[in-house]
């Protein structure tokens, strides 16, 4: 919404200083009278029955009108279609807009255009225009500087088909790499059919068939994560490019790099960034990535030991770190944590208890009390009591939250939470929507804190590892991940989703 206040603000800036500049002309200047500014340029006003420039003059008020609300509402509609990164684009359409509706003031109130802006040589002279029509200009030329702007900016790798996809490293990569090219290993392939349904298959695949990146990994170890199971499965469109490896986790050894951060034998762990979505992931015994999103293997840290963190317990992590923030510390009172027996859940609460937090565990598996009590939760309650709609507010009982599950579980949590408490949100297991009224963030100054880990920038993915190294009990991980073969990947990704798997999921490449 902000953007749109801004650039609307820029467009009724251009409206309402170019009709104050043509009234002080209408009443300032006599009609085709002159006044010098410079040698090459004077106030000349004049009226025209166009639109910008003189363009369409003459032609019938009516359809005239009707044409420049019809080019207007297009206009509109690709600033609206423009991406948040096109600044220059969305600047261009203000004053576009801006010009042509101060034109169109004109046109339709006094039946001409005002101008009063003069080019000339002693030989020569330019159209008579006015401040709106040089907004226009001027509008789109950012247009067009915006679109040289994108030509040249680096663009995500295309989707590759497996069984066609042409060599695109460079023959120094394949030197550096030591390995053979034509090596195969084993992939996981998601496919889409024409009836745009999906295909999940093991195929073997060559580094040749990998898509482009300059830095090629052997993956060690992957996990997976319920985005992964999503992906599988197909029951939300987490793949957005077919076909796709999936598998948004990794850590393995760099084989090559073209890098200057990473070089061959280098220990990296992989997040996020799109990996499994839009380009090729972690169920692969080889990946090439962007060394710009690899991190290092923490000190002290195996393969599989990251990836029994993996993408869950970063993200839980990067929760504990906002509510910490938010000022919410073990001596506020309680946290809950949803989804407990998942996996940001498992690690949440072996976290937190560890750093002094009296944990609440939400879930809906009774029999894993005993597995959370282990990870260092206090008190465990049924999911039945947040999970199903509720009031706008309910009684007082914790500081704080991590939610990884959404929909009335979140809006339950924060009815339920403390004056200036905070409530982190991550997931969305019960569902993306949130019944909840703003009761809670007017009436007790609640917090929502939206936590994103597949693009967080790389100085918080490397404080959030530092933290799991110093913050996580690494005896706990034994307890909280389950170690299965390259074979069990699909298997383990319908359970996920079917709410089966306990903690983390480690696949041993």
């Amino acid at each position: 919404m902000r953007p749109l206040v801004t650039y609307g603000a820029v467009g009724a800036a251009v409206v309402v200083l170019d009709q104050i500049i043509k009234r002080l002309v209408e009443t300032g200047l006599h009609m085709h009278e002159i006044v010098d500014v410079l040698p090459f340029l004077a106030l000349y006003r004049t009226h025209n029955t166009g639109v910008a420039f003189s363009m369409f003059a003459g032609a019938d008020d009516w359809r005239l009108l009707a044409l420049v609300a019809a080019v207007l509402a297009f206009i509109a509609w690709l600033a609206w279609k423009s991406a948040s990164h096109q600044v220059i684009a969305r600047l261009g359409f203000a004053l576009i807009i801006g010009g042509a509706v101060g034109n169109l003031i004109d046109r339709a109130v006094l039946g001409y255009v005002v101008d009063y802006v003069l080019f000339h040589t002693p030989v020569w002279s330019f159209a008579v225009f006015n401040l709106a029509d040089a907004c226009i200009t001027v509008g789109a030329g950012l247009v067009i500087l915006q679109e040289i702007v994108d030509l040249r900016r680096p663009r995500a790798p295309a989707a590759i088909d497996p069984a066609a996809a042409p060599p695109h490293i460079s023959q120094q990569t394949k030197q550096q790499s030591g390995s053979d090219m034509s090596e195969s290993f084993k992939a996981i392939l998601v496919t889409r059919n024409e009836d745009k349904s999906q295909s999940v298959n093991v195929v073997d695949m060559t580094e040749d068939e990998l898509m482009d990146g300059d830095v090629t990994i052997a993956v060690e170890a992957t996990t997976v994560n319920y985005k992964d199971g999503l992906a599988i499965t197909g029951k939300a469109p987490v793949v957005r490019r077919f076909p796709m490896v999936p598998g948004i986790d990794l850590a393995g050894t760099v084989l090559s790099s073209d890098h200057s951060d990473w070089h061959p034998g280098d220990k990296v762990v992989l997040n996020g960034w799109g990996v499994g979505e839009t380009h090729y992931g972690a169920y692969a015994g080889r990946a090439r990535v962007s060394g710009d999103w690899l991190v290092p293997l923490p000190d002290g840290m195996s393969a599989t030991d990251a990836m029994a963190v993996g993408t869950a317990g970063y993200t839980a992590m990067l929760c504990v770190m906002a509510l910490e923030r938010h000022g919410i510390l073990p001596e506020r009172g309680p946290v809950v944590v949803t989804g407990a027996a998942g996996g940001v859940g498992s690690v949440a609460v072996a976290v937190l208890a560890k750093l002094g937090y009296h944990v609440i565990a939400s879930t809906g598996r009774r029999e894993e009390e005993d597995y959370l009590k282990e990870l260092g939760a206090a008190e465990i309650i049924d999911r039945a009591e947040l999970s199903e709609p509720g009031k706008p507010m309910g009684k007082e009982r914790w500081a704080g939250g991590v939610d990884a599950v959404g929909s009335h579980t979140l809006a339950n949590v924060l009815a339920q939470t403390q004056y200036g408490g905070a409530v982190a949100a991550c997931g969305l297991a019960q569902g993306m929507d949130l019944p909840a009224s703003v009761a809670p963030f007017i009436l007790r100054g609640v917090s929502l804190l939206g936590v994103d880990s597949v693009m967080a920038p790389k100085p918080l993915r490397l404080e959030a590892w530092k933290r799991i190294v110093n913050d996580l009990d690494h005896r706990k991980l034994a307890a909280l991940s389950t170690r299965v073969p390259f074979d069990g990947i699909i298997p383990a990704a319908g359970d996920i989703v079917n709410g089966k798997i306990r903690g983390r999921v480690v696949i041993e490449m």
